[in-house]
């Protein structure tokens, strides 16, 4: 530095580092112009990452104004003549890329802790600043006061004006793995899900914890379309699955031997409460957030447990035997039950099996539930079952069982005693019938009321119509059939037994055999009724058919009048037209002293109104002659029209009748083409089956 480059603000040096800032006692300092190479950069300085393409832009924005406000930095303390950066290195790798070869500088004297002070805080006043590299900054001034005792995380927040709880957050980043730290760079993680992923101590947690939060797949959730999870989906996943709860733990969270370099739960680092200000979000704090060294402990615990009861004597089921045994997380155990539970399948009166059996007891066992790492004191289900069975308490299974041995006992005995006594009853009633009786009133009744009682719903209504009984009212019905003589009964009888065959679907066949027989035996001839119902049937249509015919011939007959007065219609109007056709083309023709220059556009516009004329007046002649076609008889003279005219006044309006024809044009334009083809024009439509064609169908079967 020569005289030239270097202004003076003060005759000498700054303070020296115990001097302190402040409003009536500011900070001294040189500013300068220096050789850009003889800055060197700090290595404490927290900025590690530069943007290239800022760094271009501020270079080109250097190479048109120049650095403004001056590089920060201290007497080097190694290098003699040169300086060391202290804030400023953005501007300072800018003025390279700009080929600036000196940069103003401002020289304050500081020793290397108030220096890692003032870039720190220089560098949070920055908003591009990565969170680690905060982080990385709190530990390297904690690192750097190490010696001094009265410096920690509360008299950096006070100098740094931040809170306890944002410095440990921060400082909990530098716990990241490497493959975190570059996803949280990629931004692949947010702070608030890098601090979640960052509080799991183990190495392999951590990293399965970050794949499961950046992907979403887990082995219970896979959200492949959605994505990385969101920060309250993650801090939910790895509260659930990498923390847990030490009130539930199998072991005792106080002993200290249990895993010797592990030490008791209650004062590790790795405990919820040991660290307040950095799980805020975790409600407990006896939560442990190392679940590795948890199930160190819990195997640990159950094998000292295994032992103990082995050197006793006792059975220990362990391995592939104890996972039969408890097949899901869940699963009630299979043939063991726990000697201080209740039998929900005996009436004890809520009391637990061993104080029921007491001394009576089985030995228990000791199994190992794979699922929660509890060796667990259980007594084979049949042994307890029987021990209840000896003092007289059955399971509601076997008295079920019981029960249900009993009522079927009981209904045996009554189907055999009603097969006796029916047996009883053949040989009385055979013995008087061989003695020349018959069967009383009272026999033929109680047949009767039990047959018309077990007869179908189908058939009932059509027997009750037989006697005139309503067949909704038992009672009545019950009543009537009390009152009938021995013959009634016996018809009474007969009608239930060929009721049945009455019932004729299109999807079963059922024979009229009994029905038939018993006509054949009384006289009755059962084709006559057939006979008559299809006579009847035929009658009816052609009753039907006859009214069809007249309503037809109706209406043609109305059709035909409508046509005459369109005729009349279409002719009057024809010769107006043709007047106007003339009119038309008088008035086109040009004055005789233009004839010989427009005669070819004369001959054109009138040959183009007589086409027009023309096209008006054919168009109702084409509408006549398919109206014409139509009609079954040609339209007469002009006097008949005019008598037409009155006639279709009077059978109806013209209108009404057009729309009613319109409901049957297909049946009139039919009826019209098929008179000229029979040669009769006269003839109404239904004289076209008078050949014995029978247009409807047949309601009966085929060949009847």
């Amino acid at each position: 530095m020569t005289a030239e480059t270097a202004v003076a603000i003060a005759a000498e040096l700054p303070q020296s580092t115990e001097w302190e800032v402040t409003e009536d006692s500011p900070r001294e300092y040189v500013e300068a112009v220096y050789s850009r190479d003889d800055v060197i950069p700090s290595k404490t300085n927290p900025r590690k990452r530069f943007d290239s393409e800022a760094l271009q832009e501020l270079a080109g924005s250097l190479r048109k104004h120049g650095i403004l406000q001056p590089i920060l930095c201290r007497t080097h303390p190694s290098e003699p003549g040169k300086l060391e950066l202290i804030a400023g290195e953005r501007r300072w790798r800018a003025a390279g890329i700009a080929k600036l070869t000196h940069v103003p500088v401002r020289i304050i004297a500081v020793d290397n802790l108030e220096m890692l002070e003032l870039q720190v805080i220089e560098n949070l006043q920055r908003q591009d600043l990565h969170p680690i590299e905060e982080a990385e900054s709190y530990e390297a001034l904690l690192a750097a006061n190490k010696d001094n005792t009265e410096y920690g995380v509360n008299e950096m927040a006070a100098r740094l004006k931040k809170s306890r709880a944002y410095i440990y957050a921060r400082l909990k980043l530098c716990d990241l793995q490497p493959e975190a730290r570059t996803a949280f760079y990629e931004d692949k993680l947010s702070a608030s899900v890098a601090l979640l992923v960052a509080r799991i101590p183990v190495r392999e947690l951590q990293l399965k914890a970050l794949h499961e939060v950046t992907t979403g797949e887990t082995e219970d959730y896979y959200s492949g379309d959605e994505g990385p999870m969101s920060a309250r989906r993650a801090a939910e996943h790895i509260q659930e699955n990498y923390m847990l709860e030490l009130k539930r733990a199998v072991f005792p969270i106080a002993q200290v031997d249990l895993v010797p370099t592990a030490g008791p739960c209650t004062s590790c680092i790795k405990r919820t409460g040991a660290q307040p200000e950095l799980f805020t979000d975790v409600e407990s704090a006896d939560v442990c957030t190392d679940p590795t060294c948890f199930d160190q402990k819990k195997k640990a615990h159950v094998t000292k447990q295994a032992e103990a009861a082995e050197q006793t004597g006792q059975k220990v089921i362990r391995g592939e035997e104890a996972e039969k045994i408890f097949p899901g997380e869940h699963s009630y155990p299979r043939g063991y039950v726990k000697p201080e539970q209740s039998s929900w399948q005996h009436s004890t009166g809520g009391k637990s099996y061993a104080e029921i059996l007491g001394d009576d007891m089985p030995p228990a066992v000791m199994i190992e539930n794979p699922h929660s790492g509890e060796l667990i004191a259980m007594v084979p289900e049949k042994a307890v079952f029987k021990a209840l069975a000896d003092k007289g308490i059955k399971s509601s299974a076997d008295e079920n069982r019981e029960r249900i041995k009993k009522e079927e006992a009981k209904a045996k005995l009554e189907r055999d005693s009603r097969r006796a006594t029916l047996e009883s009853v053949h040989e009385a009633v055979s013995e008087r019938i061989s003695a020349g009786e018959t069967l009383q009133h009272d026999d033929l009744l109680m047949i009767a009321q039990a047959s018309m009682s077990r007869l179908w719903n189908d058939h009932r209504p059509i027997v009750c119509r037989l006697w005139g009984w309503d067949a909704k009212d038992h009672q009545a019905v019950r009543a009537s059939v009390d009152g009938l003589s021995a013959g009634q009964l016996a018809l009474l009888l007969m009608e239930i037994a060929i009721a049945p065959e009455l019932a004729v679907n299109s999807y079963s066949t059922n024979e009229p055999t009994y029905l038939v027989a018993t006509a054949e035996r009384y006289g009755v001839n059962p084709n006559s009724a057939k006979k008559a119902l299809r006579a009847e049937a035929r009658e009816k249509t052609k009753l039907k058919a006859q009214k069809v015919d007249k309503a037809d011939t109706k209406k043609t007959t109305a059709k035909r009048k409508l046509d005459q007065v369109d005729t009349a219609e279409s002719t009057s109007n024809a010769a107006p037209a043709t007047k106007k056709a003339a009119a038309r083309t008088k008035k086109a023709t040009p004055p005789p002293a233009q004839a010989d220059a427009a005669t070819h556009q004369v001959d054109e516009q009138t040959g183009t109104s007589v086409a027009t004329a023309r096209e008006k007046a054919a168009k109702p002649a084409k509408k006549r002659t398919k109206r014409a076609i139509k009609a079954t008889t040609p339209p007469p003279e002009a006097d008949g029209a005019a008598h037409g005219i009155e006639e279709a006044k009077t059978v109806a309006s013209p209108k009404a009748t057009r729309s009613r024809i319109g409901k049957k044009a297909a049946v009139s334009e039919g009826n019209a083409a098929e008179a000229p083809s029979q040669g009769n024009t006269d003839e109404p439509p239904s004289a076209a089956y008078a050949n014995g064609h029978w247009p409807y169908p047949n309601p009966l079967p085929a060949g009847n």
